[in-house]
Formats: structure tokens, C-alpha cells, sequence
């Protein structure tokens, strides 16, 4: 059986966008949500070559490797902070 790693990472979700404010200087900065994010990376992978650590999936992948019989899923949450 491979085995797959895969790190649940909640910070990829939303991404900072400037925008122009209407009466303010300057722009300012707004939190804005992905419409498809690649939210979880891989980490480790045994005894295959379909993967690589560092790679980042979407949901519709990393549910067909839950589904799949080929792999052994572990998912965990990101332990470092963004910053």
C-alpha cells in the first residue's frame, strides 16, 4: 500500500488583494476568498511516483485519493503560523 502525507494548509483559502479606496489615499488591503484553492500540500509520499512532496492539491484530488484504493491518506493541519 502507498502511503501520502497531506497538510491541511486554512491560510491558502483567502489571498490579500489591494484595493482603491474612494476618498482615502493609497490603496488598502482586503482579505478575498480563492474560488479553487490548493489548500493541501503533500508532504510524504511511499512507493510512488504520481505525487510530489511540496506539491499543492485542490479538493476534487484529494477526495479521489481518499476514495481510491491505491493510497493510504493521512491528513493533518499545518503546525507553523503564516508569519
Amino acid at each position: 500500500m502507498n502511503n501520502i502525507t497531506i497538510e491541511y494548509d486554512l491560510y491558502r483559502l483567502t489571498k490579500d488583494e489591494r484595493v482603491k479606496v474612494k476618498g482615502m489615499p493609497g490603496r488598502r488591503i482586503r482579505k478575498v476568498e480563492v474560488k479553487n484553492p490548493k489548500a493541501w500540500m503533500v508532504s510524504t509520499i511511499e512507493n510512488s511516483t504520481d505525487y510530489t512532496p511540496g506539491e499543492y492539491l485542490n479538493k476534487k484530488q484529494v477526495d479521489a485519493l481518499c476514495r481510491a484504493n491505491k493510497f493510504n491518506v493521512v491528513i493533518s493541519a499545518k503546525k507553523k503560523d503564516r508569519y
